[in-house]
């Protein structure tokens, strides 16, 4: 039997679809995001609603399919074991960590059922400007899984409809952060190391590896953190080990599998609404690049958090 497939541009077309934002304006804005990436820009403007839906038009889909993939492998056993899945998804944006887990576990439903009773994610980012557009999405995706998984929202429920937590991952964490830190069995930095400036550098900066090590440390025992950056990107090796070294001395019973470096390739179909906008972006590359992103050359890592080097109790 046929699996059931989801395409995430047609998910990202409902937010395109009911913008408001006029064709020309969204293609200049997909030209002006590819821009702002290839002179590692740190600010593409994403206060600007046209450049959002640009990010979610050309590169999010990809990210999804990408990230479903190394989900499902760094987290075999959880997602189909775990009765709680609970994800503190560090700079997430607009969600792509929520709904590349849905579409895993809804993929394995389709063959194994799971026991998975409730997935919570709860985003963080330095900013809300991704909060509108990532509640319509998980709506439509919600509803389009379904149809794969009739389960969804009956034997199993799904919590990751809250605002993002508003943090600085290079300053120190906040109480609140350090709460949820504490209840998440999974936390997520994806697409966030090699962002952080000064880019193509080798070198973090030290707030944002204290930050991380503290969320870290206040995780549960057995916990795990998995990194997803683009491997591509200058240094980017390099910055995964300097975080996992930072990451383990805080918990130093610390087992790492990775870094791990694998293709993958988006297999989104390519929705008939977004056609007119692609007529109109034109990249320095081939006519066939012209399109939304498809190929992700990826470095991931799990880290499985054993016991943390937690402050002693003042009498």
């Amino acid at each position: 039997m046929a699996r059931y497939k989801v395409s995430w541009l047609d998910v990202v077309s409902h937010v395109v679809d009911g913008s408001g934002v006029e064709v020309a304006t969204l293609a200049r804005a997909i030209e002006s995001l590819s821009a702002a990436f290839r002179s590692a820009q740190p600010d593409p403007g994403y206060r600007r609603r046209p450049v959002r839906l640009a990010y979610l038009c050309h590169i999010l889909p990809a990210h999804i399919c990408d990230l479903r993939r190394v989900f499902e492998v760094a987290l075999e056993d959880l997602l189909g074991t775990c009765e709680h899945l609970s994800v503190l998804a560090l700079g997430s944006g607009p969600g792509a960590e929520a709904l590349a887990l849905l579409d895993a576990i809804t993929s394995r439903n389709e063959k194994n059922r799971s026991s998975l009773q409730r997935l919570s994610v709860q985003r963080v980012d330095r900013v809300h400007y991704w909060d509108r557009e990532q509640q319509t999405m998980l709506a439509a995706a919600l509803e389009a899984l379904a149809g794969r998984d009739a389960s969804l929202g009956q034997r199993w429920k799904v919590d990751a409809e809250e605002p993002a937590l508003q943090a600085d991952l290079c300053k120190p964490p906040s109480d609140e952060l350090l709460v949820h830190a504490g209840t998440a069995n999974v936390i997520t930095l994806c697409n966030v190391v090699s962002e952080i400036p000064p880019r193509a550098v080798a070198t973090l900066p030290d707030g944002f590896l204290s930050a991380v090590a503290e969320v870290a440390s206040a995780a549960p025992d057995g916990a795990r953190l998995v990194i997803v950056d683009r491997a591509g990107s200058p240094a980017c090796g390099q910055r995964v080990k300097r975080l996992i070294e930072a990451v383990g001395a805080r918990r130093p019973g610390l087992e790492v599998r990775g870094p791990t470096r694998v293709t993958h390739r988006c297999g989104c179909s390519f929705p008939r609404t977004l056609v007119p906008v692609y007529k109109r972006v034109h990249l320095p590359t081939t006519n066939q690049e012209d399109r939304p992103v498809r190929n992700c050359d990826t470095l991931w890592a799990c880290l499985d958090l054993g016991s943390a080097q937690r402050p002693e109790p003042t009498s």
